[in-house]
């Protein structure tokens, strides 16, 4: 098997196909339409139009499994077409996490809580749990293993779910690294830059707004030399977060994030965040084939799917547009 690093070039004819699809994107009009129709059937009929699945007849359960098997069969396709089988699995690994989290405390719960499990990840759920329940990960990722045995262990002697969690994440921070360095990409390493700052910029914030002290902090952040090193004045004063963030990719968000921090609105600092993170993505556009450009479709059908969760779920409540629009992220098209 050859270990030749991959061009542009070998994307070519995936780059084309994901071109070709382009148009089941959701945009700001189709949003703006499902809307204003005030109707779930008629917002599910213009997502037909546009070639995603007939959800008509569904509940919020019923909503949820058809997107997320619409995600499940994008990633077997494309890891079926990537030269880069890796470039897939960044994508597929959070699930992985996902699913870990939820076999841990099922079993600290004493609960069944199968119907929360992905199919989304690189590991079969099924598989996964054999491996939880057995202690035996020969044949999951290293990484996964490890750290799903770590954090069952914080989780009985602590009882905090939380900390638990935060065992995972880095973790999956570090598998992330990981396929971005054998990817060599810039723009992909960039991609995971931006994800490591924003989930670092989120946990400074609930942190202060919790009124956590600098040694929890520190064991909550991904690896960000930069920033351990205003960890002392970040943890002082809510303020510190605008003046720290506004030198950085997050500059949008620093005013949002102070005030978040402060015990001011979360969703509308967390849009702000996921926005950036958007906007960075649509760049993958402007590579005609590439690593890029599949990376900037399954994130954007990433987006497409929060999107439509949160217009198809706050229909279904009778939510008002306002107040779904407050939830919405900017689309990528």
């Amino acid at each position: 098997m050859s270990d030749r690093k991959h061009t542009d070039k070998d994307y070519l004819f995936l780059s084309t196909m994901l071109r070709a699809r382009a148009s089941v994107f959701i945009n700001e009009g189709a949003l703006d339409r499902m809307l204003a129709s005030g109707r779930f059937e008629e917002a599910t009929q213009i997502l037909r139009e546009k070639g995603w699945p007939d959800m008509t007849a569904l509940d919020r359960s019923g909503i949820d499994q058809a997107l997320s098997q619409y995600r499940e069969d994008l990633f077997k396709e494309l890891e079926r077409l990537s030269p880069d089988k890796e470039l897939v699995n960044l994508f597929r690994l959070r699930y992985d996490y996902h699913n870990a989290k939820v076999l841990i405390k099922s079993q600290a719960m004493g609960q069944n809580m199968d119907s929360l499990l992905s199919g989304s990840g690189r590991v079969n759920p099924d598989k996964l749990k054999e491996a939880f329940f057995s202690a035996d990960y020969r044949f999951i990722p290293a990484l996964l293993g490890k750290a799903m045995l770590e954090a069952r262990d914080v989780l009985a002697r602590t009882d905090n779910p939380q900390l638990s969690d935060f065992v995972l994440d880095k973790a999956c921070y570090a598998e992330m690294k990981q396929m971005a360095s054998k990817l060599d990409n810039k723009y992909i390493d960039g991609y995971v830059s931006l994800y490591a700052q924003g989930c670092n910029f989120r946990a400074c914030v609930r942190c202060i707004r919790m009124g956590k002290t600098e040694e929890f902090l520190r064991g909550v952040l991904f690896e960000d030399r930069y920033l351990e090193r205003s960890l002392s004045q970040l943890c002082g004063s809510a303020d510190a977060i605008a003046s720290f963030y506004s030198g950085t990719a997050y500059k949008a968000a620093a005013a949002a994030g102070a005030e978040a921090a402060k015990g001011g609105s979360l969703t509308g600092f967390e849009r702000i965040c996921d926005n950036i993170m958007v906007k960075y993505l649509k760049d993958a556009r402007m590579h005609s084939f590439g690593p890029e450009y599949v990376l900037g479709y399954m994130a954007a059908t990433e987006n497409d799917i929060s999107c439509i969760r949160i217009v198809l779920n706050g229909l279904l409540s009778g939510l008002s547009v306002k107040s779904i629009k407050e939830r919405l992220r900017d689309t990528y098209v």
